[in-house]
């Protein structure tokens, strides 16, 4: 399973990267996520199924994602990874 969410100008890149997951075939939840608190607007997001890490981290380097967020099978840890971050 993926969250995945859009930098790009907010409903261009949303709707681009819902394009890409669909054509993918896969299984997605739309939502958003914001702060309590913040005076950020709330950032759409997709919960997709079934994609491995190694496509997840693809996408969020074509999104241009800061994170990308990534769980694998029960008992398999999550990950948390960064575009800026070392490798």
């Amino acid at each position: 399973m993926a969250a995945l969410s859009s930098t790009r100008p907010t409903d261009q890149g949303h709707a681009e990267l819902g394009g890409k997951l669909q054509a993918l075939g896969l299984q997605i939840i739309e939502g958003s996520g914001s702060e309590v608190g913040s005076d950020w607007s709330a950032e759409k997001s997709y919960f997709a199924l079934g994609l491995s890490l190694e496509v997840v981290k693809a996408i969020g380097t074509h999104f241009e994602q800061d994170a990308i967020v990534w769980a694998g099978p029960v008992g398999f840890k999550t990950e948390v990874g960064s575009r800026n971050a070392p490798a």
